[in-house]
């Protein structure tokens, strides 16, 4: 029976002082984020991490780096959720054949992977086949890296019949067992990295490359916004690709649990590459000629303080996802953050974002009186979205007792 959780779940004896045991460390995201600034100016120096393929390679320093941090420093592994470990596991038969079933789900779930990309024409698309051949470079290392994880993790711990077991034992046996809800959970996701992985190192890798080389050299405040925007958006990439790849339950970066109501998918993935294209082209078009570089005097106070506000707006959006660490992913609960902007409101990153697009937009002030209408009752819809975007994401994470400590610390101020 699947639990869905509302505020009126939420115990009245819950008290601040109770301890969220399963959160991600305050510094991990910021140690992350000051070697991310590290690389990317050894890229732009000519030093190391050149080129779009050194952005993969920055991400991968930079979880390594975060792992690190957090084994030595915090123990994440002793996190509840993580679960017991051995350390010594012996070699049962029981043990023996549940690995066996592991290595099933594997292959499956690669066949998958594989048959989605060759067959939506989607992934036909020049740009991603070029994601993919970045991607398949990485295959001799990130292959015998997952496969020593995969069986040493497997003996280390006492949780070894979880959801990729079932999937496996579902797909061995022909559907005739598995526990049905382990096999959704664990399809819902594949689903969730096979759309977004090829989606953010796409992004990153074109930003990277573009960014790395580009002259940023800042000579007025508009050129500091232009370089400054540009780079928010990458650090939030960044950690998005380090997130949807890195679930490992050895941190505490494992998925819990995903979305499992279709509302929730929907109002995420309209948000995103191609639905939202469709979306905004030809039903919330907000955007006019008229934009806030336009209204206010190049270098005037107004236009200082309107486009510096705008930044920080930005640099909010981005630091949230700097919070999650490695543990950043839509669509699933990996561990609740209670630090940097999520100490102050639940969801600063949807927040700072829609109040940007106001500020950039501004499409109250359109070239016409149809046009501001228009575009301001479509951003008014855009804000809905992300409304209803977070209150699903509320739900599906009030379903672990971490979350609903968390959310109980807000409703106290409320």
């Amino acid at each position: 029976m699947t639990y869905t959780a509302t505020t009126a779940d939420l115990p009245d004896e819950l008290e601040a002082e109770d301890t969220i045991r399963n959160a991600q460390p305050a510094a991990t995201g910021y140690i992350g984020l000051a070697v991310l600034v590290t690389c990317f100016a050894m890229a732009r120096s000519g030093v190391a991490f050149t080129g779009a393929d050194g952005f993969l390679q920055a991400c991968a320093v930079m979880f390594l780096v975060m792992a690190a941090y957090d084994c030595l420093i915090h123990r994440v592994y002793l996190q509840p959720d993580v679960g017991a470990l051995t350390w010594s596991g012996p070699l049962s038969r029981t043990s023996l054949i549940l690995l066996a079933y592991k290595s099933v789900g594997v292959l499956v779930s690669v066949g998958l992977a594989f048959v989605a990309y060759s067959t939506f024409p989607l992934y036909q698309d020049a740009w991603y086949q070029l994601t993919f051949s970045a991607l398949a470079a990485w295959l001799p290392v990130m292959v015998p890296a997952f496969v020593i994880y995969l069986v040493g993790f497997h003996f280390a711990t006492h949780r070894r019949d979880d959801a990729l077991a079932q999937f496996g034992r579902f797909c061995a046996t022909l559907g005739r067992d598995g526990d049905r809800a382990l096999v959704r959970d664990h399809l819902l996701g594949l689903a969730i990295k096979v759309f977004f992985i090829p989606l953010m190192v796409g992004f990153g890798l074109t930003d990277w490359g573009r960014l790395s080389t580009f002259d940023l050299a800042v000579v007025d405040f508009r050129s500091f916004y232009e370089a400054m925007y540009q780079l928010l958006l990458l650090v939030d990439v960044c950690f998005g690709v380090i997130g949807y790849v890195c679930s490992f339950r050895l941190l505490g970066a494992h998925v819990r649990f995903p979305e499992r109501t279709a509302g929730g998918w929907l109002f995420c993935l309209m948000c995103y590459v191609p639905f939202w294209q469709i979306i905004n082209r030809n039903f919330l078009t907000y955007n006019d000629t008229i934009v806030w570089g336009t209204v206010f005097a190049e270098n005037s106070v107004p236009y200082l303080i309107w486009g510096s506000t705008i930044l920080f707006l930005m640099t909010v959006y981005a630091l949230s996802t700097v919070s999650f660490g490695y543990r950043f992913s839509n669509l699933t609960y990996r561990g609740v953050v209670c630090s940097g902007p999520y100490r102050y409101m639940r969801h600063p990153a949807y927040v700072s974002k829609n109040l940007s697009y106001w500020m950039i937009e501004m499409p109250v002030l359109g070239s016409s009186f149809a046009s501001a209408a228009s575009g301001t009752v479509a951003l008014v819809l855009v804000n809905l979205i992300y409304l209803m975007r977070a209150r699903y994401e509320e739900r599906c994470c009030l379903q672990h007792e971490d979350y609903r400590i968390y959310y109980a610390r807000f409703r106290r101020h409320e």
